[in-house]
């Protein structure tokens, strides 16, 4: 566990090795890109706008408010098993978001002081590039999340990180130690790799409906 200000790279947070992993799977596929139809690169519309056959459904806020708790519940089964609920949430979570990320990288969010004088020269952005980006993004966040206000002691110990030998007691079941604490979402590693990739002001708004999705999830009851 990480006592510092901000995280580390590491098994339980994230790697420059899953970053690298995570743009390429999340990369656009060939038969879109060919098609003439380029998808939204960052998108956050399941819980609002259930895809059924093909086909978007529109949902009323009170059954926008089923969806969220039906979500909820389903979050909350993925936590039963201690020994796999950090990869069962993160899969789950992770279904909120549909990327589709470009194969060429131009930085389309520059300062208008550093575009250039001529269309077509736009700086092309290696993904090596964008990786180290993402990865230095995500070193700037807290070591650990915020805190929930519930007691973390009363949680059982083995959902809590071990140090070296020895399981977690009701001393050190603290929220800082919960495995769930330490662990960077892949939905966090798509927001650092939209930011390296489309700079802030493009992408703020492609991530804001998953920011207050969050937030909405986080609110249900």
């Amino acid at each position: 566990m990480n006592n510092g200000s901000s995280v580390s790279p590491g098994p339980q947070t994230f790697t420059i090795r899953r970053v690298e992993r995570q743009l390429r799977d999340d990369m656009i596929a060939e038969s879109a890109r060919t098609s003439g139809h380029i998808p939204s690169p960052f998108s956050c519309k399941s819980l609002e706008y259930p895809v059924e056959n093909g086909v978007h459904h529109y949902l009323s806020d009170q059954e926008k408010e089923q969806v969220r708790e039906s979500f909820c519940r389903k979050l909350y089964d993925e936590v039963g098993d201690p020994k796999s609920h950090v990869q069962r949430l993160d899969a789950l979570y992770s279904q909120l978001v549909v990327c589709n990320f470009p194969r060429q990288f131009v930085y389309v969010g520059m300062p208008s002081s550093e575009k250039p004088e001529r269309d077509g020269e736009w700086p092309q952005a290696k993904p090596e590039e964008i990786i180290s980006d993402a990865c230095e993004l995500l070193r700037k966040l807290p070591a650990t999340p915020l805190s929930l206000p519930e007691d973390a002691s009363i949680i059982d110990a083995a959902y809590f990180l071990e140090e070296g030998s020895h399981k977690a007691t009701s001393h050190t079941r603290i929220w800082q130690s919960l495995q769930v604490a330490s662990h960077i979402s892949t939905n966090a590693i798509r927001v650092a790799l939209m930011v390296a990739i489309y700079r802030m002001k493009v992408s703020s708004t492609m991530v804001r409906r998953f920011i207050n999705t969050t937030a909405d999830l986080m609110s249900t009851q």
